[in-house]
């Protein structure tokens, strides 16, 4: 029999605000048409096959090559960064397809957006930060935030997305309750989750001028 040990190991407080994950409950649903988590439904799917088959058939040719450690570095670990050819090729679809000014450097590549919604955090936010989500968010994101510790300022959406005005009214009361203006603002322009709805060129240029003008960083 095991002896419980004579000691006790408390959790992070943050542990304690952060209820069971939402997404995983409704993950917990076996339905045909699936409406309420993120869920992708439509893949590539014989596309990833043939792409694995090609890889496959790459390595053999190298083992036969008498080339084994090339294979071990294709499964080896990649720069915490990403590769470099794909962030290449991100940054070459931003210039071409946006004009934007960017260069590989400026590219890292995530295994998910949570992963980077975590990173993001990590390095902007200290504990009693506010931020602004819309009204309703994604739950991902609503729980990082509570993770460390911001203050939550919610406003509602419309059928074209977070309302700028009402942006600007929650800075002004980021200020009144909490004495400090807004550290960032949280929007999905594209398709958002869990509403669905995108943004309008115009509305999006409204929401980046109110944080233009009271100094918000928008995520």
């Amino acid at each position: 029999m095991v002896k419980p040990l004579p000691i006790t190991f408390d959790f992070a407080t943050w542990t304690q605000l952060v209820p069971e994950s939402e997404i995983r409950r409704l993950l917990r649903f076996k339905v045909r048409y699936y409406f309420a988590g993120g869920k992708p439904g439509v893949l590539p799917t014989e596309a990833l096959s043939n792409t694995l088959i090609e890889l496959g058939k790459y390595c053999l040719q190298l083992i036969g090559e008498g080339e084994r450690g090339r294979v071990i570095e294709v499964f080896n670990y990649c720069p915490t960064e990403g590769v470099k050819e794909l962030r290449e090729t991100f940054a070459n679809l931003l210039r071409e397809r946006d004009g934007l000014d960017v260069c590989w450097e400026d590219i890292t590549i995530t295994t998910g957006s949570q992963q980077a919604i975590y990173a993001i955090l990590d390095v902007l936010l200290n504990p009693g930060d506010v931020v602004i989500i819309p009204r309703p968010a994604y739950l991902g994101f609503v729980n990082a935030a509570t993770k460390f510790m911001a203050n939550i300022v919610t406003v509602p959406m419309t059928e074209q997305g977070i309302d700028p005005e009402h942006v600007r009214k929650a800075i002004r009361l980021s200020s009144e309750k909490f004495n400090r203006r807004p550290d960032l603002i949280y929007v999905i322009p594209d398709s958002d989750n869990p509403s669905g709805t995108t943004m309008p060129l115009k509305r999006r240029e409204e929401l980046f001028e109110v944080a233009l003008d009271e100094g918000v960083l928008i995520v």
